[in-house]
């Protein structure tokens, strides 16, 4: 270390260099994290999507899990969009 003295100036100007330094550094440890987690997720994803293709069509007479009711059928949403007409943003 030099023998010189500690000048406001030499303080100031450190001080303005560790606060010019603070956000690229929080950035930079933000990025970090955040490409290590993108790769632990294209590495769990990759394998996933290498899978074959599954055929999803149904044959004749197969059984599907599907329940229809009374309700669903009789329920048109023509009629609730068309008494929806109304739009406001107020409060």
């Amino acid at each position: 270390m030099e023998k010189q003295p500690l000048t406001a100036g030499k303080a100031l100007s450190t001080l303005a260099l560790f606060n010019i330094m603070a956000i690229p550094l929080v950035l930079f440890s933000l990025m970090t994290s955040t490409l290590i987690m993108a790769n632990v997720s294209a590495s769990r994803l990759v394998p996933y999507f290498l899978l074959p293709e599954v055929d999803g069509t149904i044959g004749a007479g197969a059984h599907t899990d599907t329940i229809h009711t009374e309700a669903e059928e009789s329920f048109n949403m023509d009629d609730k969009v068309r008494s929806c007409t109304h739009f406001d943003w107020s409060f």
